[in-house]
């Protein structure tokens, strides 16, 4: 079991147990966390005395000398993708390879998907694996604080190319027609779920891309289901 699993969430995670009971999650599938940056350091995701993670590495590349400093890599685009050495994913405000970031956002996020679960520590992601490898996160940085809307589109191609399955969006911005393109592409020819939060504004309408027709919008409830979570931020849950 894990410490958090159930603080505050019962009948959530009573439906999440029941899940299990079908899928823990799969080391085969790619999910991709566009955000303000995920602690890939972090146990419940990292190596740790359990011996695996749950961070998507790039095998196309070659692993950095020192697996926590994303300094060490060789300064080679190893697999030709136009951006060096992204072993473990991208910062694409920051144009670096280090997808961890300041702000606590996008490893939030990236929990509740793939924190490794049944680890007596911290909370169980949905797809943590079960005291085994779970589903793989994919960590590209959007923002350190604030989603920018300029990259978000090359970051979905990214994640597409990358092998993700599966788009995990927490934010809300402006509409574009390079994101719609994004997506469409993502969506269309790469068979890529892309996954976003309704909103963070306690507000009955959609924001985008949520409410983009190729891109399921989740909205978030409390136990008498009405109202929304509201963060201090334009990330959203």
């Amino acid at each position: 079991r894990d410490c958090l699993l159930s603080r505050g969430l019962g009948d959530v995670y009573k439906r999440q147990e029941n899940a299990w009971d079908i899928s823990t999650g799969t080391s085969t599938v790619i999910v991709a966390i566009l955000d303000s940056g995920t602690d890939w350091n972090h146990i419940d995701f990292g190596l740790g005395s359990d011996s695996f993670q749950n961070v998507y590495l790039n095998t196309n590349e070659d692993p950095w000398n020192n697996p926590n400093d994303p300094s060490t890599g060789n300064g080679v685009d190893d697999d030709e993708n136009g951006y060096i050495d992204d072993w473990k994913g991208w910062d694409f405000s920051n144009s670096n390879n280090d997808s961890r970031g300041p702000y606590w956002h996008g490893t939030h996020v990236a929990g509740i998907i793939g924190a490794k679960s049944n680890n007596n520590d911290g909370i169980a992601g949905v797809a943590g694996g079960w005291n085994n490898e779970g589903s793989k996160l994919l960590l590209c940085g959007l923002g350190d604080y604030n989603p920018d809307s300029s990259i978000l589109d090359d970051a979905i191609l990214y994640a597409a190319q990358m092998g993700a399955k599966i788009i995990q969006l927490s934010l809300g911005l402006t509409q574009s027609s390079a994101i719609d393109d994004a997506i469409e592409m993502a969506y269309n020819n790469y068979d890529v779920t892309i996954i976003c939060s309704s909103g963070n504004s306690s507000r009955p309408t959609v924001s985008y891309p949520s409410s983009h027709q190729n891109v399921i919008s989740v909205g978030a409830t409390t136990a008498v289901s009405y109202t929304h979570l509201t963060l201090p931020t334009i990330y959203s849950v």
